[in-house]
């Protein structure tokens, strides 16, 4: 039987934001202070998962309002057997410091991988690497037309 462990979940990177009027947080410039977790408790493997013998990442965005909560989960990259919804429980129990913006806390986005891995097996992170990146492209792809140049400059870095 395998037994499993997870990598560290990472907050990989922030784009700031702050609510305009309709509270949909909104791109910033840097020198604001970024939500740091306070409470990230670990992902459980899914019975599926595990017995299937899948690793991978799960990555999500979210958006970390003014208290630090995590709110707006969206699956940019999913990994499937379960695993999807197990990134998404762990990451509602999450609390964060606020982002600031001139001493303010404000509304920010985030993108939030959660790892599974399996200790002893195998695993090709390059490739986990290219799956992601690829999944991101094609979710860049859904939201709006300023987005669509940069899915498109990840396929052809992957091409």
């Amino acid at each position: 039987m395998l037994r499993y462990i997870f990598a560290i979940v990472a907050l990989i990177s922030v784009v700031y934001g702050q609510a305009d009027s309709s509270g949909a947080p909104v791109h910033i410039g840097p020198g604001d202070t970024p939500p740091k977790p306070i409470r990230n408790p670990e992902p459980t493997y899914s019975p599926e998962a595990r017995s299937a013998g899948v690793q991978g990442r799960v990555l999500l965005e979210i958006v970390i309002d003014e208290q630090g909560l995590p709110t707006q989960i969206r699956i940019l990259s999913p990994l499937g057997y379960g695993l999807d919804e197990r990134a998404q429980e762990c990451i509602k129990k999450w609390r964060f410091t606020p982002g600031l913006k001139n001493g303010s806390p404000v509304k920010v986005v985030a993108n939030i991988e959660v790892n599974f891995r399996l200790l002893g097996a195998a695993f090709n992170a390059d490739a986990e690497e290219r799956r992601t990146q690829y999944n991101r492209a094609l979710a860049l792809l859904k939201r709006d037309a300023k987005e669509n140049e940069s899915a498109v400059k990840i396929w052809q870095e992957y091409a």
